[in-house]
């Protein structure tokens, strides 16, 4: 709950007769946040503006969720599969994992080494520590920045054509 909200309930804002009697409610506006007063203790938005901004924002988004849900699993499972590949490697040679800029051991990640999340083969794989990891992607995002180019172009064409819904 935001400091807000709760500051808002905490003091009871509500507008009361004589009576005691609850004549407007006091509300936040979940599109705009600004509180507004109501009579209804079921209106949720200051307007017919918000509301309709706020349905429109979900439907944007579950239009979206809709559209990248099957690639979105799909990268998951591609990430699992390459956290599995480290993993049996790791396991056969018989060592621990082990990140491979800084030596840690801590909070290991699995690093593509061609940013290419569904090439999963042992060459492309590397451990990675949650920072080190952080820090290749980072550097390499700004090198590609200076040059004028998206990340995205150091993914394949046709890799791009079918993951297009997930880089937008």
């Amino acid at each position: 709950m935001g400091i807000v909200l709760r500051n808002m309930i905490e003091k009871n804002e509500h507008i009361r007769d004589d009576n005691g009697n609850v004549v407007k409610y006091s509300k936040l506006c979940p599109c705009c946040k600004k509180q507004f007063f109501s009579t209804s203790r079921n209106s949720r938005f200051c307007s017919s503006d918000c509301n309709k901004k706020f349905n429109e924002r979900r439907e944007r988004n579950k239009r979206f969720y809709s559209e990248t849900k099957e690639l979105s699993r799909l990268k998951a499972r591609a990430h699992a599969l390459a956290v599995e590949t480290l993993s049996y490697i790791d396991y056969t040679k018989e060592q621990d994992p082990v990140c491979s800029c800084c030596g840690s051991h801590e909070n290991l990640e699995a690093h593509h080494i061609n940013f290419n999340f569904m090439d999963n083969t042992p060459a492309n794989l590397e451990w990675r520590c949650k920072k080190c990891h952080s820090a290749i992607h980072s550097s390499v995002e700004a090198e590609l920045k200076e040059q004028g180019l998206s990340k995205y172009s150091k993914y394949d064409e046709s890799f791009l054509n079918l993951f297009s819904p997930l880089f937008k």
